[in-house]
């Protein structure tokens, strides 16, 4: 599967929402995918290791968590 059909298939899984606060992905407020397990930790580029973000919340969870 590509990268950008894996990107689909978690957007229509996630209801093109952020799976924090639940906002909807618009053009001004594009979702981006999150990685469960860090690349540099062994996670892959699967449906199963991605969740749906908005910019916001992404950028929160890493100022908290690193």
């Amino acid at each position: 599967m590509s990268n950008g059909s894996v990107r689909t298939e978690v957007l229509r899984r996630d209801n093109h929402r952020c799976q924090i606060c639940g906002t909807k992905g618009t053009k001004k407020n594009r979702l981006t995918m999150h990685h469960k397990v860090y690349r540099r930790n062994g996670g892959t580029f699967s449906v199963d290791n991605l969740i749906t973000y908005c910019r916001k919340c992404h950028d929160k969870f890493h100022e908290e968590h690193g």
